[in-house]
């Protein structure tokens, strides 16, 4: 079983850390749909944070709520896939 190193992911890419709570929303939102996406038609992933969050333009106007509901549509989503 794979284990996650807390400090490593942590020090990856500190910019993330500077993200306030519903931007970084946003973003895990957009990383989903940009993984649904791949594995459903192949569209290259990307992970620059800037991208990501100038892609996610169209969840800016959802609230915390909606985005969670999205984000677990989206796992179901991927979940079918895998």
């Amino acid at each position: 079983m794979a284990t996650c190193n807390v400090q490593d992911l942590i020090s990856t890419d500190p910019c993330l850390s500077s993200l306030n709570e519903y931007t970084l929303e946003v973003l895990i939102t957009q990383q989903l749909c940009s993984l649904f996406n791949n594995l459903d038609t192949g569209e290259p992933l990307e992970c620059d944070i800037q991208t990501l969050l100038d892609d996610a333009s169209c969840f800016y106007g959802l609230s915390q709520p909606q985005l969670k509901v999205l984000q677990a549509q989206l796992l179901c989503n991927i979940f079918a896939l895998l």
